[in-house]
């Protein structure tokens, strides 16, 4: 048995994104918890080790952090950049400690880099390349009673580049290459460089002092690389999921997540009745969930029940206002209400573009998904004008990388151009496109739904069981 983490960093868009952070915090701003612990001699517990008539209670000294980020384009729709720097010092002594005496603080540095380029070669290749920097000494100090001679010092400088390329090479196969490196290099000396590796470390067992050398010392390079190379097949067949998701839940009941993705799927079957019933089962056992909340609302949304979906996602936004997917299906929700404006307002602020009047440069091409969905809202509102901007956004975009034809689709099912809709969808279907299974409960396509052509479309789909 195992496990497989993939992790996917920042990178930049077509606009420029940034920020920046700092803390600090000193020994002023840090209550002292020992004044008055005693032992059962009467000795203060935070009496100096050196001198116990003077009190060393736990001693902040300096610990700030501050970080740094930046991403956005070299050339638009085409290069961009993302990078992050973040630094940290923590530095304190111990209880019984005189933190006056060199040395006697564990002192700790953090520095870590990381730098991203994302090039998109063509609208089905892509390059991305990034270097992670981790370099962190330690100075560990000593304890109330060890001598300053124990105290030793660990650094640590781990540079990890990488490179990937994936590609499109059929509307069902992809290509997926990479390499990345790691060059650790790792010490643990003696904090004193003129003191000796073999130092003896001396415990007197009348005292408890320590004094002598530090355990041990080490000198440690850990380099590897790893190259892999995949070819991706996506076959065709889906309605043989359902028994693995029961075979999953079999196994685990209680495992949310595969609730979760059950009642997904009975959702794109169509089982409306049953998908709410797995998805509320997954809520229950976790209720903190963004994803599994925002599914009981798009559940509700699919299923024509818009006013419990509004409901449900308001609840969420009040959670986290930053969940995408909240605020993309609380705007369809509106837009089905006939609350357009409304609709209009949460997509708008979505894209980053609020307010009124023209579409901001670059929003469309950083979130076509969403600018789909408002050239929808545009158009079933009567503004036909502002839904065309959008296509004509999306069609230049689609030149210079790859624009999925069901964003072509939506804005054209708004404008009722049945032709052009149908159109887009078969290309979507060409392409695969995961999310093409919903068209056949999507209320944004309900007025396709009597045209042969989107029935002879919905018929190369898998039937509903």
């Amino acid at each position: 048995m195992g496990a497989v983490y993939n992790i996917v960093t920042k990178q930049g868009t077509n606009q420029f994104h940034g920020d920046t952070s700092y803390f600090f915090q000193s020994n002023g701003l840090t209550s002292n918890n020992t004044t008055e612990v005693k032992f059962p001699n009467g000795k203060f517990a935070d009496a100096c080790a050196d001198d116990p008539n003077r009190r060393c209670p736990w001693t902040r000294g300096d610990y700030f952090e501050a970080t740094a980020q930046l991403g956005g384009p070299i050339v638009r729709d085409k290069l961009w950049f993302f990078a992050s720097y973040g630094h940290q010092r923590d530095q304190y002594t111990t209880v019984g400690v005189n933190s006056a005496l060199s040395g006697s603080a564990v002192d700790t540095t953090k520095d870590r880099v990381l730098t991203k380029a994302t090039w998109q070669v063509t609208p089905s290749q892509r390059v991305v390349g990034n270097f992670h920097r981790d370099k962190s000494p330690r100075d560990g100090g000593y304890s109330f009673n060890e001598t300053p001679s124990t105290a030793w010092t660990r650094t640590q400088t781990a540079p990890t580049p990488g490179v990937a390329y994936t590609a499109t090479l059929s509307n069902k196969t992809l290509l997926d290459v990479r390499y990345s490196g790691f060059f650790g290099n790792v010490t643990g000396l003696p904090s004193d460089p003129q003191a000796p590796l073999t130092q003896p470390r001396i415990f007197d067992g009348s005292t408890g002092n320590i004094s002598g050398g530090n355990y041990y010392w080490y000198r440690y390079d850990a380099n590897r690389t790893t190259a892999t190379a995949k070819v991706s097949h996506h076959a065709d067949q889906f309605l043989g999921a359902e028994q693995d998701f029961q075979k999953a839940l079999e196994l685990n009941p209680q495992y949310p997540t595969a609730h979760q993705w059950y009642g997904s799927y009975l959702m794109q079957m169509g089982k409306f009745d049953l998908a709410m019933k797995e998805i509320e089962k997954a809520h229950a056992l976790d209720p903190l969930s963004p994803i599994i909340s925002s599914n009981v609302g798009f559940y509700s949304y699919l299923n024509g029940k818009y006013d419990e979906a509004i409901v449900e996602y308001k609840k969420l936004l009040g959670v986290d206002q930053q969940f995408w997917v909240a605020h993309h299906y609380l705007g369809l929700a509106y837009a089905q209400k006939g609350m357009n404006d409304q609709a209009i307002a949460e997509l708008r602020t979505l894209i980053r573009s609020p307010g009124d009047g023209p579409i901001k440069e670059g929003v469309v091409e950083d979130n076509p998904e969403a600018a789909a969905s408002l050239g929808y809202v545009y158009a079933v509102a009567g503004k036909r004008a502002e839904a065309e901007v959008i296509l004509a956004r999306l069609r230049a975009l689609a030149e210079r990388r790859y624009v999925s034809p069901l964003y072509f689709a939506t804005v054209y099912a708004g404008l009722k151009d049945r032709d052009r809709a149908v159109e887009y969808l078969n290309k979507a279907y060409a392409d695969r496109h995961p999310g093409l299974v919903l068209i056949r409960i999507e209320p944004m396509f309900q007025g396709l739904r009597s045209d042969a052509r989107f029935q002879q479309l919905i018929k190369r789909f898998e039937p509903l069981p």
